[in-house]
């Protein structure tokens, strides 16, 4: 007979949706990062970024809010200007403040524009120009530039909520990230990875420091099934269970998981026969993980990477829900 021990209670996922006020859509965040190749900016705070540094540019949009092109086939995604920030690890800077009079600043995606698709930042739908960033360069203020070409069959539409993501170099066939001065390029950074989801992180599923909340689970003999019941994370869409063997549990070596649980918080499910299992709960939106709940020293339990067909990046600093 299977014997369940050792269960964890644990918490969120990341990137999930969240509420937008009457008449908005879904808001996403859009994450690039890379490490800087060259630097000769002298002057703080872009001054700062040293060869070697990781980079990463984040920004905000609404998926209600854009602009469609007259010319290409593009669409332009207003940015949330307070959102903007391209960071490095001693600094960090955001759009000119204030944003130059009659310009806003779009993410733009590019589907079959005429035969590439891909992702581009701009103060127009058309083209790659670039965004003015918040420090004066030798030609005015430094101009924030990103873009990234992929092969045609990439995207299937200009919605930005069908190309949430993940982006990296399948597929790609250009990028440019950086920061230009004119017709110059004092700061270059090499892309890594563009990831496109849906903003904030679903919470702790079962948070481990509400009693009244905690995962339960009862052994049921016929059928050899558990019947478990779990609060939902806030902000997921959906839950996991990862699972291993009880003599693995110190070392949390997670063996399989039961994919796409609901949020009803109850679900019952067949283990794999003949072991002792320890499982956990983790809330997802489909794109990321958040946390799988702490140990008892207070530390993170690690990640399930590479364990079923639903397992997804974890990102615990986009927790932005109670």
């Amino acid at each position: 007979m299977l014997e369940v021990k050792g269960f964890f209670a644990t918490v969120g996922f990341c990137g999930a949706l969240v509420s937008a006020t009457a008449g908005a859509g879904t808001l996403v965040q859009v994450t690039a990062t890379g490490v800087v190749e060259f630097n000769s900016i002298v002057a703080s705070p872009l001054g700062n970024a040293d060869v070697g540094d990781p980079a990463t540019l984040r920004f905000v949009v609404d998926s209600s809010n854009f602009v469609n092109s007259l010319s290409f086939p593009t669409r332009g995604y207003e940015i949330d200007k307070t959102s903007f920030s391209m960071t490095f690890p001693s600094t960090a800077i955001g759009l000119q403040s204030p944003f130059p009079v009659g310009q806003k600043p779009f993410f733009v995606l590019r589907n079959n524009d005429p035969a590439v698709d891909g992702f581009f930042l701009s103060t127009n739908v058309d083209s790659p120009a670039g965004v003015p960033l918040n420090q004066n360069g030798a030609f005015g203020k430094f101009t924030g530039v990103f873009y990234v070409t992929y092969v045609p069959s990439t995207l299937d539409s200009l919605d930005i909520l069908a190309a949430l993501g993940t982006y990296d170099f399948t597929g790609l066939t250009v990028f440019n990230f950086g920061v230009e001065d004119g017709e110059q390029q004092p700061l270059g950074i090499l892309f890594e990875q563009l990831d496109i989801a849906l903003l904030g992180a679903p919470g702790e599923a079962s948070p481990q420091d509400a009693p009244g909340e905690h995962m339960h689970a009862k052994w049921i003999p016929a059928g050899q099934r558990i019947q478990m019941t779990y609060t939902p994370a806030c902000d997921a869409s959906n839950h996991t269970i990862y699972y291993g063997p009880l003599a693995n549990v110190s070392s949390y070596g997670y063996s399989g998981a039961r994919c796409s649980i609901g949020t009803s918080g109850s679900t019952l499910w067949s283990p794999p026969p003949g072991v002792d299992l320890f499982f956990i709960v983790a809330g997802t939106d489909g794109t990321r993980e958040g946390s799988y709940g702490r140990d008892w020293l207070g530390f993170e339990r690690p990640e399930a990477v590479g364990v079923g067909t639903c397992d997804a990046p974890q990102d615990l600093p986009a927790v932005v829900c109670q």
